[in-house]
């Protein structure tokens, strides 16, 4: 018999709830979060993500990221395709930093439940809400509602 784990199910958020969370957290979450919602990428894939991982694919005029195996849970390597959302926040990123694409203060941010997120989930009223949980709201193909 395996033991009993305090593990919780993933928690994936309405289209209400990240509109709401997300207007909570600074800045420089909510593009992370948002990020995550889009590609479907870990908080360590994120924080971790690097300009040289980008490769070009011109045939589609567009590139996908490939994260190599040592930066990835399973130790795979993984590629992370980008959608319109997700192109979109790698273009606001592109030129703040000459290695990493998320940074604050001209630092990677690694880790992103600190206090900021925690403080943004009260406000937001979402306590439940974990980092892991942008990972199972991939809207990546879902339309918006209006």
């Amino acid at each position: 018999m395996l033991p009993e784990t305090d593990r919780r199910a993933p928690y994936p958020l309405s289209w209400d709830e990240q509109r709401r969370f997300f207007q909570e957290l600074p800045e420089h979450l909510a593009t992370m979060a948002l990020f995550k919602v889009n590609t479907g990428c870990r908080e360590a894939e994120v924080g971790g993500l690097r300009w040289d991982w980008e490769v070009v694919v011109p045939e589609l005029e567009t590139s996908v990221f490939l994260i190599p195996a040592a930066a990835v849970k399973n130790r795979e390597e993984r590629v992370v395709v980008i959608n319109r959302v997700a192109r979109s926040i790698l273009d606001a990123q592109r030129g703040n930093h000459a290695e990493f694409v998320f940074t604050y203060a001209g630092r990677p941010v690694i880790k992103m439940n600190g206090k900021a997120w925690r403080k943004a989930r009260e406000r937001a009223r979402l306590p439940q809400v974990r980092v892991h949980d942008m990972k199972h709201t991939l809207v990546a193909g879902c339309e918006r509602p209006e």
